[in-house]
């Protein structure tokens, strides 16, 4: 049998409903009257508010009612999870299910561009099924990505390798010889940034909390790594005497009026976050994390803004050249993953912990591997 066939359990194959009437737009390879019977699914929902770093009991499990797919809807089941700081950030409502980007397997569908057993990826946050419009939001096909597992999509190949990719490269043009820092380096998006910083010739200056994600880090190949514990001024005066050109913040607070302080005139300054706040208490703890911003002025430094999506007609080909600098070594990444839909909430805790390095994922307990084989039907 073929490997994706098997990864997910169930019947190898979708059951039919021979009273559904096939849409005018389905075609005899794609039959659109090929559903399963999938009446209900799990979710997590977000209880209350978080103070400081969001722990189990911030959330709770429920069932909900999934719809009959209607014209051109597909239904999925995801089979892995993303988790990401932004998560945190958000302000998600009480009573809300938690929001991500998923990988999903198709296993019912009225779209004759989406096939049973075809594998997405998709933003069906903290839920075991989806029913989506593809027409209408983003779903996406995985295609060969070669021996790669498809959690790449949650990570280099997806929206995390991708907002590194036209941060760095787009919005801030780098040149051979600049001076690029980057804190919260051995994350998702900071790993890519400084790796994409080393191939486009510049010298990397990269921090991270904890001593076995500087030890990651370091092998990438890295100028210069720093545990947060050296004082960000003292390693920039030693080893960026003259400033530097770019610096990428996924921290603020104090680290971030340090490092400011230390970008050159004219220099970049990319905000991607604020991860010393998310495990703060809300309230004046959370306000005073963005003040280091204040001194910005002072320096004539230019703080980028720019929305992922508005570069989303070069998604593809932005892909197709991480996917080749992967191939080549030059980019290099790690997984801290965890098996189970139920252990998402001590996913989300595990960002904040020594415990985890790189991209952050669940996989579901009901798929031995990620594998991307293709499917004929």
């Amino acid at each position: 049998m073929d490997p994706l066939l098997s990864c997910i359990r169930g019947e190898d194959k979708p059951e039919v409903d021979k009273d559904c009437e096939p849409d005018t737009d389905s075609t005899k390879s794609h039959p659109s009257w090929m559903v399963t019977k999938v009446t209900s699914g799990s979710q997590w929902i977000k209880s209350r508010d978080y103070i400081g770093v969001p722990t189990p009991a911030d959330f709770r499990l429920t069932t909900f009612f999934i719809p009959s797919l209607e014209k051109r809807e597909i239904l999925v089941e995801v089979i892995c999870w993303s988790v990401e700081n932004y998560m945190r950030e958000f302000d998600i409502p009480p009573g809300s299910p938690m929001i991500g980007e998923t990988i999903a397997s198709v296993v019912a569908s009225r779209h004759r561009d989406f096939k049973p057993m075809m594998l997405v990826t998709c933003a069906a946050g903290w839920r075991t099924h989806a029913v989506f419009k593809p027409d209408d939001v983003r779903v996406k096909p995985i295609r060969d990505i070669l021996d790669f597992p498809a959690s790449v999509y949650l990570g280099p190949l997806g929206l995390p390798g991708l907002l590194a990719y036209f941060s760095f490269l787009a919005a801030c043009d780098p040149k051979p010889g600049q001076i690029v820092l980057v804190n919260a380096a051995a994350g998702s998006v900071g790993s890519v940034i400084a790796q994409l910083a080393k191939i486009k010739g510049c010298t990397v200056i990269a921090f991270s909390a904890f001593r076995e994600r500087c030890a990651w880090i370091r092998e990438l190949g890295l100028d210069y790594v720093y545990q947060k514990s050296v004082t960000v001024s003292a390693a920039l005066a030693r080893q960026a005497p003259k400033g530097v050109d770019f610096f990428f913040d996924c921290v603020g607070a104090e680290f971030t009026k340090g490092a400011i302080q230390h970008v050159k005139e004219n220099g970049t300054v990319c905000v991607f976050g604020y991860n010393s706040c998310y495990a703060r208490r809300v309230g004046a703890g959370a306000a005073r994390c963005r003040d280091p911003y204040r001194f910005l002025h002072m320096h004539k430094a230019k703080v980028q803004s720019f929305s992922l999506f508005d570069f989303q007609d070069k998604f593809d080909a932005a892909e197709t050249q991480i996917l080749e600098w992967m191939v080549q070594g030059k980019i290099r990444y790690r997984e801290t993953m965890f098996e189970g839909f139920h252990r998402l909430p001590q996913a989300l805790k595990a960002l904040y912990e020594e415990s985890s390095v790189g991209t952050v994922l669940v996989k579901s307990e009901l798929i031995e591997d990620l594998s991307t084989a293709l499917v004929e039907l």
